[in-house]
């Protein structure tokens, strides 16, 4: 047995086990199978298009491309079983060399579901399930790269712009500079008067001195001024005393000494 037939024996048993439903081998020599293709092959919506995708496989597949046949069995003309055909031929000729009949029935469901609607329904129904498998594939997408949003043209214009400010910054006008200018003066003009308002150290002395002394008389109005006033006339009343006392201290000096 070549390698060729037994890659070729491989394949027939995994497409087997991916479409137990879908999938047939027609004959042995030349090998030749089908799947049959739908948009919605689990059922997640309704399929008004389906194709048989027909391979003949040649002794040197896959280094050699399979002879394909699509065979309309719903909802397509010739025109679109013919722009179907080359899409799987040109795929074919993409992953030559490697085994590719999955590959190749899911782009054709995939141009299926981008077409999927009846003759008499009209394209709106089409277009309601592609919107409805664009976002599930975005959605998924999203997931997959750990992003948020629900993957509408919104959201992702949104999270460019939330990148751009990171990486740029926020672009300085005349506006938003002059909001920011009115904001900082009034900051700055709060936090003068609160230093303003604010008292002194001298003040918080004086006051806590009076209380001191006013404890035992009750509660009473102090001019800070006139306090001020007489402790330092006190101060200079017992000053002279002390000069007095330290002369009087000289002359006795002077007369132990004599």
């Amino acid at each position: 047995m070549s390698n060729y037939t037994e890659d070729q024996e491989l394949e027939v048993e995994a497409l087997e086990a991916i479409y137990p439903k879908e999938f047939a081998k027609l004959q042995d020599s030349p090998l030749q199978w089908k799947v049959h293709v739908v948009p919605f092959p689990d059922g997640e919506g309704e399929n008004h298009v389906g194709v048989d995708m027909v391979c003949t496989i040649g002794p040197s597949y896959p280094d050699t491309p399979p002879d394909i046949d699509i065979v309309i069995k719903q909802g397509l003309n010739e025109a679109q079983a013919q722009e179907l055909l080359a899409l799987a031929q040109q795929n074919a000729q993409d992953n030559v060399g490697i085994a590719m009949g999955y590959t190749l029935a899911e782009a054709i469901r995939e141009w299926l579901a981008d077409n999927n609607q009846s003759a008499t329904d009209g394209s709106m129904h089409a277009n309601m399930l592609r919107r409805m498998d664009e976002k599930t594939k975005q959605a998924k997408q999203k997931g997959a790269s750990g992003q948020g949003g629900d993957g509408t043209p919104e959201d992702d214009d949104a999270e460019a712009l939330r990148k751009k400010r990171l990486a740029e910054g926020t672009p300085v006008t005349v506006e938003n500079f002059a909001k920011w200018a009115a904001a900082f003066e009034l900051e700055t003009k709060r936090e003068v008067e609160i230093v303003h308002d604010r008292p002194s150290g001298k003040q918080m002395f004086l006051q806590h001195l009076v209380k001191d002394e006013s404890s035992d008389e009750g509660d009473e109005e102090i001019d800070f001024d006139l306090l001020q006033g007489e402790d330092e006339g006190l101060f200079l009343a017992e000053g002279g005393d002390d000069d007095e006392d330290l002369e009087g201290l000289s002359d006795l000096d002077d007369e132990d000494d004599g």
